[in-house]
């Protein structure tokens, strides 16, 4: 991890775990409007810190103005993400939602390193990386 964020393929991720999960997706919009993080790639964040003491992490995301004219779409990379990974479990492992420029998702916090791997290739291809 190199200033606060770590470079995965086809993202940033921001992973503080004292960061609480209602405002993960303020301090990542943050970030990268600040240009702390890079806009060529989407941010990710991760806060594992829940209100509730979930079993689950929550994942948000935010994609630069310019990363949407070249056809990245959080929303749909998130749902893809999380329908592949709960047929292959057989079981409700994530559920995702939002919008082209912001996404989310709750993931079972076992399953967070591979929702990020897939994540960060599905968003690799979208970018020509």
């Amino acid at each position: 991890e190199e200033n606060g964020y770590t470079e995965m393929q086809g993202m940033y991720v921001i992973n503080d775990p004292q960061t609480p999960d209602t405002i993960i997706g303020i301090v990542i919009g943050m970030a990268q409007g600040s240009m702390i993080v890079p806009t060529d790639r989407p941010v990710i964040g991760i806060s594992t810190n829940t209100t509730d003491d979930s079993p689950l992490a929550k994942l948000s995301g935010r994609a630069h103005k310019r990363l949407i004219e070249r056809g990245v779409n959080l929303k749909d990379v998130f749902v893809k993400v999380a329908d592949i990974l709960n047929e292959k479990n057989e079981t409700l492992i994530a559920e995702a939602g939002g919008h082209p420029m912001a996404a989310g998702a709750f993931i079972q916090k076992s399953h967070v390193d591979e929702f990020l791997d897939l994540t960060s290739s599905t968003l690799a291809k979208y970018l020509g990386l």
